[in-house]
């Protein structure tokens, strides 16, 4: 069963969610010549703290689907702060979200 298991997530849950993304990604372009963004350890770390800091500022967050329990997609979403509240309740969020 695929579910949407959050549109914004809390600064504790950023670096669990973002080594998940990291390693989809990763695994989606490692057959690829250019390969993945986050090969280089640099931008890896750049995207990690970045996140941390718009979730912190209530300025992003991560849309998460998972199957099975397993990560199959996930973006980072920007938002206006003002609407955060709203996005958090949208219908199909889990109410036992860990996030």
């Amino acid at each position: 069963m695929y579910y949407l298991e959050s549109f914004a997530i809390k600064p504790a849950a950023v670096e669990r969610v973002m080594t998940e993304m990291v390693a989809l990604h990763r695994r989606r372009w490692r057959d690829q010549a250019h390969g993945s963004i986050f090969d280089n350890p640099r931008k890896a770390r750049y995207y990690r703290e970045a996140m941390r800091w718009a979730v912190e500022g209530q300025l992003a967050g991560i849309a998460v689907i998972r199957f099975e329990g397993r990560l199959v997609a996930a973006v980072s979403l920007l938002f206006d702060p003002r609407l955060a509240n709203g996005i958090r309740a949208l219908p199909g969020d889990r109410q036992d979200n860990p996030l």
